[in-house]
């Protein structure tokens, strides 16, 4: 497919997204297929008129005179510059544009209406109206009328009634209750709802003389004015307004679209005759209708999928993949809708998790979710995710080959191969991750490298596997010393003397903790990022909030050191709490 074919594709998307007036995807449309071919005037007269929908003259103005430029003989792409121009109250030019237009076709009624609307506006006198120039000074200055300000609607409607007024009644602005109040105030007139329904009835064609302007072409939004409620809408209907057309075609896209259609029509009846087979669990006859719905319209994606669905049933998962994947091919070629994507990656996925093969299952539902955020599925790929952690676990659990790599891993240790014997020990904790030992190797072996925080989970992973393995604990606590957060390895030491404490090691390593903070504290050499790093410690701030510990440290503070030992010595609860503080560097003696 060239790229002035996709761009004609998008051009017909974004026809579909107008006539349910939808104009910003509209404009989205038309946007990807000037991107893809800028040369059709079609496509920005069709996005000039999507812009003037939602009220961006500017932009409007600039994608008609595109337009112009293109096609220079092309009458209906002056009625969108005039419009625009109209709706920017340039009115000379606007006029200019109508009479420009209306040279290549005399006959055009938008360009004539336009015009007219042109040069009514251009003979009123300049600042007259229903109000008046300082209407918007006399709506701020009352405080019931101000708040209306903030109504878009509402504004609207007061310039209308301001600059046409009679246009204004006949499209029914009176019957607007914030109108009514601003006649109330300002002319001391009471309204009865209804009063205007029918008048200038007559006068149908000039409603809507320069909103006609920028109708009647390729995609012809022309915005519908708002009603100020429901006795407006009768109104309109009693009026019969024009309604707004489909966008215009040429002959060979009109015909190009009569056989859509009917494709269209003969593929559905395909479908639901395959729907109706697929019911009755026929599903080989289902796909002979499903692939005849997919010969007759090649744009669908849902048929193939329907497809897919009848080869899932029999089960049989290749063609089906294939299916699904021709599904997705077909829906990004011709911009279908994304969710067929989704259904697609969707059913991959369920046909993998039917072979048991649980990564490409994930694989494909993630690709889903992609497509469309659904909450199920992503619950769904995290059960996945754990059953296939819990199945690789199983089959790569082999004691023996653990305990043969641990050894590999210790040999390494010892010539001093720090990274090699982390290799090792890795791969045997994968055969045997219950074995706390190799976790706490793999630790020492960080330690070498300096990898504190590594390390640290290592020894925290075999506590976890064996809480009365002391050498975690007690290289727990050097890591701490080494990080020099004293309180923490005294902590992991104390830990360890519950399980032992005549282990010379943990007495070495303890003595050693101790003496550090000693010599700190009498140095006073604490940096304040460490002091800080203290502070944020649960631990510390446990301590140092609790009234007993603050009660003692006040008094302390009186110049009697003696006071703080007494505490310590008489009141041991809160001994462990001071040890803590002066361990941790936030308090120092002497």
């Amino acid at each position: 497919m060239s790229a002035q074919e996709q761009a004609a594709a998008l051009k017909k998307k974004g026809n579909t997204f107008f006539a349910s007036k939808d104009y910003e995807k509209a404009i989205e449309e038309y946007t990807k297929a000037i991107k893809l071919y800028d040369k059709d005037h079609s496509y920005y007269s069709n996005r000039s008129a999507c812009y003037a929908a939602i009220d961006k003259f500017d932009e409007a103005l600039a994608d008609g005179n595109k337009c112009v430029e293109l096609k220079p003989d092309w009458a209906k792409g002056y009625g969108r510059v005039g419009y625009a121009l109209f709706k920017l109250d340039k009115l000379e030019e606007a006029k200019q544009a109508y009479e420009n237009g209306l040279k290549i076709d005399a006959s055009n009624a938008t360009l004539k209406d336009g015009l007219s609307q042109c040069e009514q506006a251009m003979n009123k006198p300049k600042g007259q109206g229903l109000f008046g120039p300082q209407i918007w000074q006399t709506i701020s200055l009352d405080p019931e009328l101000r708040p209306f300000m903030n109504d878009k609607d509402f504004v609207n409607k007061v310039n209308m009634l301001n600059a046409n007024p009679q246009m204004a009644m006949q499209m029914g602005v009176l019957n607007d209750p914030k109108i009514k109040k601003v006649f109330e105030k300002l002319m001391g007139m009471s309204f009865q709802s209804g009063d205007d329904d029918n008048k200038g009835a007559e006068n149908e064609n000039d409603n809507n003389a320069a909103s006609a302007s920028a109708s009647s072409t390729d995609a012809n939004p022309n915005p519908e004015p708002t009603s100020g409620d429901k006795e407006d809408k009768k109104e309109e209907k009693k009026k019969e307004a024009t309604p707004e057309p489909e966008p215009e075609l040429t002959e060979e896209e009109k015909k190009e679209q009569e056989e859509k259609r009917k494709r269209e029509a003969d593929a559905l009846s395909y479908k639901e005759a395959g729907n109706k087979l697929y019911k009755e669990k026929k599903y080989r006859e289902a796909i002979i209708e499903y692939k005849k719905a997919q010969e007759t319209d090649k744009e669908k994606s849902a048929y193939v999928l329907n497809e897919s669905a009848a080869l899932f049933m029999l089960e049989d998962w290749d063609e089906t993949i294939i299916c699904c994947q021709r599904a997705i091919d077909v829906a990004r070629t011709y911009f279908d809708d994304l969710i067929f994507c989704y259904k697609a990656y969707n059913r991959m996925g369920s046909v993998e998790e039917k072979r048991k093969n649980l990564p490409k299952a994930i694989e494909y539902y993630k690709k889903a979710l992609v497509e469309k955020h659904d909450d199920k599925l992503r619950k769904r790929i995290k059960k996945l995710e754990k059953i296939q952690v819990k199945k690789v676990e199983q089959e790569l659990f082999n004691p023996e080959l653990a305990d043969q790599l641990k050894q590999e891993g210790n040999e390494c240790f010892k010539d001093a191969k720090w990274a090699e014997a982390i290799e090792k020990y890795t791969e045997a904790i994968k055969r045997n991750p219950k074995d706390h030992k190799l976790y706490s190797n793999r630790a020492t072996c960080f330690c070498k490298l300096m990898r504190w925080d590594a390390a640290m989970v290592d020894c925290d992973k075999a506590i976890d596997i064996d809480p009365l393995f002391i050498k975690a604990y007690i290289r727990k606590g050097k890591i701490n010393h080494m990080l020099k957060q004293y309180h923490k390895a005294l902590e992991a030491f104390k830990q360890a003397e519950a399980i032992d404490s005549t282990v010379e090691d943990l007495i070495t390593a303890k003595r050693d903790t101790l003496l550090a903070i000693q010599q700190r504290n009498a140095s006073g050499q604490i940096t304040e990022e460490e002091r800080q790093r203290a502070l944020q410690d649960p631990d510390v701030q446990n301590a140092m909030n609790d009234p007993e510990v603050s009660s003692v440290l006040l008094q302390a503070q009186s110049g009697d050191p003696t006071i703080l030992y007494k505490a310590m010595r008489d009141r041991p609860h809160i001994k462990d709490k001071i040890e803590l503080l002066m361990a941790a560097g936030v308090l120092r003696l002497g």
